[in-house]
Formats: structure tokens, sequence, C-alpha cells
């Protein structure tokens, strides 16, 4: 669920010694105040693949167990007991997905016909009950739709979003539909680029007022690191002129990495966020943010913030010997909008690699003269994911503050699956939230960091002694208070769940 970061800076400026201290004293008490509780721990059916937490909407806190084609729902109270959980597969036909609403769970397939595909929701209530089954969508067979739909939801879940990918004579459409709360057609266009085939969606959102974004990235040809796209190309329909509007990130020399957007819960905005490099100046590179006024169609900020060595110095995420690997590691992860008109963005270092190992079935010592000796090979992955890095920047665009959170998770051939953080959002605090290393002492710990950018780390429990393999990456804010994390050892699952 996203909260926005309330804060007013100028409201900071003629206070700020006595915010500070008011701050400070909330940061060594109520803030930390936390009610713990875990569920039960279940084992997982054989044809169950996994588990992803929904969130939470007036009927409960919505589980979704899925696998090839073997799918569940459960409800669970605030108390984390079972109120309902039944099987969902639709014989014969393909989920893809399932999506809360403020008042009911909406189960999304596909089903074929001899000319036409239908993307059809199945609407369940509190009980998990049927209610009601509807047409959403169709697509002809004969099109290049390659058999995916899309969906989701504003961040009220007033609203529906579906939309499927199309490439037809020559151009890349984006076709798109919304409802409102009670799965009634509210809209209905199209996004069209030119097909240049290094085209790709790289997002697309609604939010609370229907306004419905899609950012496409055109893909540089010339590209051999992560800095994959050359420009960027933003399609957004205005619902209540039932316009389409576009605008350009373009700029000369410059390539561009992993863009995330967001919008804000009250204002049209668009905020978005991406790693660049210059490709004649090897110490020009960062992040570029942009924010976009949807109901204005009006560019409120865009800049290219660089970062420097001296911003990594400290790194702990590996020990490159060149500053700018330990910025190329460096990948956008969250935008909060501030109240105020400006944002904050939080980046982390991710870094991979894989090693391969030959041995012989007769000795550890390899000999590549003698070829009647069968060779072994093991290949191991090795993940590091480490620092955080926090950006709160002003309205105008300028830096308000940083803040570097440094961590090294390691772990190997487990897809970093118990790394990275989860974020909770409060109206005066932002907790990170993470394990402080794999499979070592345990340390389950939060990093709050108030709207000044003063920080306190702090212990939750030792999650070796608990016995809990915890997953923050797919943590889910379930309201204003309470956060979600799942516990996963081996086929058992458990969920524990923090109360502020």
């Amino acid at each position: 669920m996203a909260h926005k970061f309330i804060i007013s800076i100028l409201k900071l400026k003629r206070i700020i010694s006595i915010y500070v201290l008011i701050l400070m004293m909330s940061i060594s008490s109520t803030v930390f105040a936390q009610k713990i509780s875990l569920s039960s721990e279940e084992k997982l059916p054989s044809k169950i693949l996994d588990v992803d937490i929904l969130g939470k909407n007036n009927i409960g806190t919505i589980i979704y167990y899925y696998g090839d084609n073997n799918n569940q729902l459960a409800i669970l109270d605030d108390k984390m007991n079972t109120k309902a959980r039944k099987d969902i597969s639709v014989q014969n036909k393909s989920i893809q997905s399932v999506q809360l609403l403020d008042d009911k769970i909406v189960v999304l397939y596909v089903q074929n016909s001899s000319n036409l595909q239908y993307l059809k929701a199945k609407v369940l209530n509190e009980h998990l009950n049927e209610i009601s089954t509807l047409i959403l969508d169709s697509l002809s067979v004969h099109l290049d739709n390659k058999n995916t739909f899309y969906a989701k939801t504003s961040a009220d879940r007033t609203k529906l979003l579906t939309f499927t990918l199309v490439r037809n004579k020559g151009n890349f459409h984006i076709q798109f539909v919304t409802f409102n709360q009670d799965i009634e057609l509210s809209s209905r266009s199209i996004f069209t680029v030119t097909d240049k085939e290094n085209v790709s969606v790289r997002s697309v959102k609604i939010n609370n007022h229907g306004f419905v974004s899609a950012v496409f990235g055109y893909q540089d040809k010339w590209s051999n690191d992560d800095y994959d796209f050359s420009s960027y190309l933003v399609n957004y329909y205005n619902p209540t002129n039932k316009t389409i509007y576009e605008v350009e990130i373009k700029n000369t020399n410059t390539v561009y990495k992993k863009l995330i957007t967001e919008t804000d819960l009250d204002d049209d905005k668009l905020y978005i966020l991406s790693g660049f490099r210059n490709t004649t100046n090897k110490d020009n590179l960062g992040f570029y943010y942009h924010i976009l006024d949807l109901k204005s169609n009006q560019v409120l900020v865009q800049k290219y913030f660089n970062l420097t060595e001296d911003d990594v110095k400290d790194s702990k995420t590996y020990d490159f010997k060149n500053w700018r690997d330990k910025i190329y590691t460096l990948m956008p992860k969250k935008i909060i909008p501030r109240s105020d008109g400006g944002l904050l963005f939080i980046v982390e270092g991710e870094f991979t690699y894989l090693r391969q190992e030959r041995s012989n079935n007769y000795s550890n010592f390899y000999n590549p003269f003698i070829s009647n000796i069968p060779q072994l090979v093991r290949s191991t992955q090795y993940n590091t994911i480490g620092d955080i890095m926090i950006f709160s920047i002003n309205r105008d665009g300028s830096l308000l503050w940083k803040k570097n959170i440094y961590k090294s998770q390691q772990s190997e051939d487990d897809d970093a699956i118990f790394s990275s953080f989860t974020l909770f959002e409060a109206e005066n605090v932002l907790k990170f939230i993470y394990n402080e290393d794999i499979f070592t002492t345990g340390n389950f710990v939060e990093y709050n960091i108030n709207p000044l950018g003063n920080s306190k780390h702090v212990s939750i429990f030792n999650s070796e002694k608990e016995k809990l393999n915890l997953i923050p990456k797919k943590a889910v804010q379930l309201d204003a208070n309470t956060l979600m994390i799942p516990s996963q050892n081996k086929r058992n699952i458990q969920f524990l769940q923090i109360a502020y």
C-alpha cells in the first residue's frame, strides 16, 4: 500500500530546531513500538509452487497459492486466522492474475473461441463464492498477441486496468480498458508507437482518478551493459478529455537503464526514475528523474543527477576497484512522492556473477591433456545485494538530503530470495526492514529515517532463533499500521505480522 511520505519544507525551515527534537524523541520511543505475531506453520500442497500476499481490502487479507494448474485463495482476519480458503482453478482456461478491489476479489482468465480470445473475470465475495462472471475484453486470435492480458489496479483499489500488447501492421499497440470498482466500463483506448523491433514496454499504471500511463523504451543497439535504452517515450490518457499525450525522454550521448514509475495518491502526477550514463564522458553517470503533471500536460521537473566517487567510496555492495563500477550496480527500487511536490527516490546495489569450476570423478587435480577422464563442471551463482541509498529531492529538482544504508547480503544459488528489503511507509518515518545477513547471525533489523534524514538502526529479533527464513521483498504493507512478511523453510510457509 502506497502512503505519501508527509513533509512540508517551509514549515521545517521555520521550526527546524523544535521539529528535530520532537522527531528524535519519536525515533527513540513510540516509532519503534511494535507488536509481532506469527501465523501457524503449514506445509504447502505438492502441486502449489509458491505463495503471494496480495494485500488487504474490506474482505480481509488475501493470500494467493499458485501452481501450474492448481490455484487457491485464502482470506485471513486481523489475527491471521483463516476465514475462507478455496481452489480457484478454472478448468481448461488460463488464469492471468488475481486483483483486489475495495470489496471484492477478481480472478482474471483467458478463454478462446474459434476467432476470438476473451479476457473474463470471475468475481468472488467474502466467502470466495462466485457472484458473477464478466467479459472484460476480446482480441482476434489471428493477431500476434502472444496470448497475454495484463491487469493492474489503482492505489486506492477503486479502478481496474486491463491491457494487452499487440504488434500489427508495423505498429506496436497497448490496447487498454478501465473499469470502476463495480467493474463497469469507464474507458477504452489504445497507445500506438512505431514498431522498430527494439521497442518494449517498461511501465504501465493507472492512478486513483483514472489516468493511464505507459512508458516505452527504445533499445540502444550498441549496448554492451545494463544501460539498454537510448530513449523513452511516455504515453498517457486523460479520462476527462479522452485525449492521449506523448512526452519523449532523450538526451545526446545518453543511455538509460531500469526505469520505474510512481503515481501520486492525490494529484495527477507521474514520477519517473531511471539510471543513466553518458557515452562520451565516463564520469557522467547517475540517475534521471522526471515529474509530469498529467492534468495540465506540463513537465514539472527533469534532471540528470550525477553521482561521484565520494557518494560510493564507503560502499559495501562489492569490492570494486573502480568507483564507477559501484555506481553501475545501483538499481532504482522505489519512488515516494512528497506532499510539497518533491520526491524521494531509493536505489539499491545488486551484483551477481556465475563461477564455473571443473573437476573429475577421480581426483581434484584437473589435467587438460588427459581427455579420457570424465569432466564435471559445477556452476555457482554468487549474489550480493548491497547498499541502499535514499535521496530527498525538492520540488525544483534540487537535493535536500541523501542517506546511505550500508549492507552486504551475500548468498549462493538462491536468486537472492532472502536479500534486499521491504519498505514500511508511515507519516513521520520510513522503515527499511531486512535480513542484515543471510544464513549467519540471523539479525532481522529495521533502519528508520525521518523527514529530515535523521536515522536509527534497530534490531527487531533474531530470525535464526525463531527458526524463520523471512522474505522481505515479498512483504506487503496491509494498511497504515501493519506489515506482513512471508517466511519459507523448504515447503513450509508462515506469515509474520508486525503492527506499529
